[in-house]
């Protein structure tokens, strides 16, 4: 982990001053344009956005503006991405505008406090969505820039600003966990089943969160239907051609629509693995059982218990996040963030699972 990530962020001009290792200052960036002759005089990131913001007035109130987005990016970069703007990818954008929403108290402080002091921070507290969509379009300006003059190889906001232009503004803002941070999160849950093998009720329980998350991320089922799910409500359907079995679970939606769901390999792999935990065996299990089990539910076989409730999902959920933020937080601090800022809805767009 960076040592920015845990103390105040530099501003651009401390940035500037500080003698950055080649792999953070933009040198070798992996986003740098090759076999082409830029056509500014800049060598690191910090000069490149230099010499676009000398395209603005100084004191102008859109230099001001420009440089205050920038450097909050920049920032960013070196602390908790731990690369530079040069190496930034379309994912890294994606969890810097999971970032903004919610930003460490120790980056935010008071507004109007003169920059390179020791009481300056980028930000005054979490960034509202429009005042993401204006950071996100003065950051895709920055870009665009750069590829233009031949410092960038591509622009990774583009995709993002092109779909603004076709959704509603409330979509644009449509959470999910980047799939680096969703993979991270599994192993943290995996390695804890591992820890608590044979010490019940938490290896049941830690069990249950890893089932769940990865159910709900490989399916795109809601809270409240993975609640209401029986084994019964499961079915196989065989393909002749590939010989393998193909998993759906009959859903019905809140608007009183009969569905089928996809269970792909991912899910049905958890899902059995969880109740063979629980001595449930996946292949000739009561038709009553809830795909979801209470804790200490051993006897479900004689006497199934009843359903959870959509709070139990949730709860489940939250949980399982704080315990992946725990387990995350010394070696990836940027994954434990966003599983902070997170909410169990973010996983049904997480989107592992099939189209």
């Amino acid at each position: 982990m960076h040592k920015a990530a845990n103390h105040r962020a530099q501003s651009l001009d401390e940035i500037s001053a500080a003698q950055l290792p080649r792999e953070l200052s933009g040198q070798a960036g992996s986003n740098r344009a090759r076999d082409i002759v830029p056509q500014i005089p800049a060598d690191t990131d910090s000069q490149a956005i230099s010499v676009w913001l000398s395209e603005f007035p100084i004191g102008s109130a859109t230099r001001r503006c420009y440089e205050k987005e920038v450097q909050r990016l920049y920032a960013w970069a070196l602390a908790f991405a731990e690369k530079p703007v040069s190496s930034l990818t379309r994912e890294d954008m994606d969890t810097y505008q999971v970032f903004m929403s919610a930003p460490p108290e120790h980056w935010c402080g008071a507004r109007r406090t003169r920059r390179g002091t020791e009481a300056w921070r980028p930000f005054e507290g979490p960034v509202s969505p429009q005042s993401q969509a204006h950071a996100l379009k003065v950051i895709g300006a920055l870009f665009t820039y750069l590829l233009d003059v031949g410092y960038l190889a591509s622009n990774p906001l583009a995709t993002i600003r092109s779909k603004r232009k076709r959704v509603p503004a409330q979509a644009r803002f449509s959470k999910s966990l980047p799939r680096r941070t969703f993979e991270r999160l599994a192993t943290a849950l995996e390695s804890e089943c591992m820890r608590l093998n044979g010490s019940q009720p938490a290896h049941a329980e830690i069990e249950r969160m890893l089932m769940v998350v990865r159910v709900l991320a490989n399916t795109g089922l809601g809270g409240g239907e993975l609640a209401k799910a029986l084994i019964g409500d499961l079915h196989p359907v065989h393909n002749l051609a590939t010989g393998a079995d193909s998993w759906f679970l009959a859903v019905r939606r809140a608007d009183g629509r009969n569905e089928r769901v996809v269970f792909n390999s991912a899910a049905i792999d958890a899902l059995h693995r969880y109740l063979r935990v629980n001595r449930v065996d996946p292949s000739n299990a009561d038709p009553r059982i809830p795909l979801v089990l209470k804790l200490n539910s051993y006897a479900v076989a004689i006497d199934p218990p009843p359903p959870n409730s959509d709070q139990t999902i949730y709860s489940i959920v939250c949980k399982a996040f704080k315990t992946g933020a725990d387990v995350l937080e010394a070696n990836y601090p940027q994954d434990a963030h966003i599983l902070r800022c997170a909410a169990p809805h973010w996983l049904r767009y997480t989107r592992l699972y099939p189209p």
